[in-house]
């Protein structure tokens, strides 16, 4: 079953055609990078370098390992983000690449 699972909830990479597993991120990780870019919205963008710079800056963490997790799912969520965004824009029917994003 829990293969099953998995295949379902994994996506095959378009280019090429391999099979993608999603990575695990503990939830102490999610919920601080959710609430940083739910408070500070407008510091954060899509470049990991900055925006591990704006979490050492804001936000308490204990080690570089727990920063950059912490940066990097900012990073993730910005772009899934922005992948959201153009796919509401665009029209029906009409398919987004990823020269678009």
């Amino acid at each position: 079953m829990l293969y099953k699972r998995s295949q379902e909830h994994s996506r095959i990479h378009t280019k090429t055609g391999e099979l993608e597993l999603g990575s695990i991120r503990p939830r102490y990780i999610k919920s601080a990078a959710r609430s940083l870019l739910a408070l500070y919205a407008d510091t954060f963008t899509d470049d990991f370098e900055t925006n591990k710079r704006q979490v050492e800056q804001l936000a308490e963490v204990d080690s570089k390992r727990i920063r950059n997790r912490i940066a990097g799912y900012i990073v993730t969520l910005i772009k899934i983000g922005h992948a959201r965004a153009a796919a509401e824009a665009a029209e029906p029917g009409e398919e987004v690449t990823d020269m678009e994003m």
